[in-house]
């Protein structure tokens, strides 16, 4: 109820641009502060101890930072990448936003470190290169690009030795590709059980089903992919495979319309931008999510419907949306019957 609650009230009052920027820039300012005191507060060189008091070797997947009582730092570092495209858009404009929110972006990447998500890594990079591939474009997509390189530095200049080694450990040996504690035997046991039950399990079943099957240890199906296919069934995953890929194809299509009225409407350059960066949003969301259970999350869905409200009140005209840009066919009786509008034909048909 939650999530659908938030989709909705981003569908319906973030329309209007005004208040559009002004819920980003809260929620943006919101994150910051929380990365601001979460890199504040971390001590990667901190003693660790056991359960008896006793110091043990340090372990980087031990140092890893919670937010408040219920956010691991999984989805903590799902969000900071998901905010980081957003921070960018607020700062495209003029020098001083830019400064700013470019401060701001900064801040989100260094506050991954003591996260150490893999999945936070790979989302950034997907947002990085999203940006850089349809955000902006001449020298502005060369400040993307020293701006995105100085987040890389600030991200490996933090990070410790044993925390360097964790975000780059990808091998064989990991425990999400060996034995059943990892990923890979999620993975595979969710998609097993959806070919048997297409139609799904329901919500929220995955753990519960999980935990029948494994002498009661419940684990999460860690894939927004999985889990609505094993939950909702092929129905379910393929409605939402088709929904995110609806939302990426009309932002890019909003993108270009911006970029052909770029010259001729009042704030089409604006819309370029916004159109690009809430892809990146979009793409560093579903990156992280294809390692996480975040098939309900509300930040899935508030990125949905702030992306569906961007579209719904876009002050772009309709007309732009046409399709005047195919080449035209040559001059001939065939093709001038096979282009002809449909009401023209009627109209020939009543008249013989």
């Amino acid at each position: 109820m939650i999530s659908l609650v938030i989709f909705l009230c981003c569908l319906v009052f973030l329309r209007d641009r005004r208040a559009f920027r002004r819920a980003i820039m809260i929620f943006v300012l919101c994150i910051t502060a929380v990365a601001v005191n979460t890199v504040a507060t971390y001590d990667p060189d901190a003693i660790q101890f056991d359960e008896d008091g006793e110091p043990i070797e340090f372990r980087a997947d031990r140092a890893r930072v919670y937010v408040g009582s219920s956010l691991d730092p999984n989805d903590f570092g799902m969000i900071l990448a998901a905010t980081f495209p957003l921070a960018l858009w607020l700062g495209v404009g003029s020098f001083r936003r830019r400064v700013f929110w470019g401060g701001c972006a900064l801040t989100l990447c260094a506050a991954v470190v003591p996260t150490a998500s893999r999945g936070a890594m790979l989302a950034f990079a997907a947002a990085a290169t999203a940006l850089l591939g349809v955000g902006a474009r001449g020298w502005r997509r060369v400040l993307t690009f020293f701006l995105i390189a100085a987040g890389v530095a600030l991200f490996v200049g933090l990070a410790s030795g044993a925390q360097m080694g964790r975000f780059t450990n990808f091998s064989a040996d990991d425990y999400n590709i060996e034995g059943n504690a990892g990923r890979w035997y999620f993975w595979k046991q969710g998609m097993v059980w959806m070919l048997k039950r297409p139609w799904g399990w329901g919500i929220s079943s995955f753990p519960l089903y999980f935990g029948e099957m494994n002498d009661g240890r419940e684990r999460a199906a860690h894939s927004i992919w999985v889990q609505h296919g094993m939950e909702l069934g092929v129905a379910g995953l393929v409605t939402f495979a088709t929904l995110c890929a609806f939302m990426i194809r009309t932002l890019y299509r909003h993108r270009q319309v911006a970029i052909r009225l770029g010259g001729q409407l009042a704030g089409a350059r604006e819309e370029e931008a916004l159109a690009s960066h809430l892809i990146a949003c979009l793409a560093a969301l579903l990156v992280a999510g294809t390692f996480l259970s975040i098939a309900y999350s509300p930040i899935l869905y508030m990125a949905i419907g702030v992306a569906a409200a961007a579209l719904l009140g876009s002050p772009l005209p309709e007309s732009a949306f046409s399709r005047t840009d195919e080449p035209a066919l040559p001059d001939s009786p065939v093709n001038r019957r096979r282009v002809a509008p449909q009401w023209t034909r009627q109209s020939q048909v009543l008249g013989k």
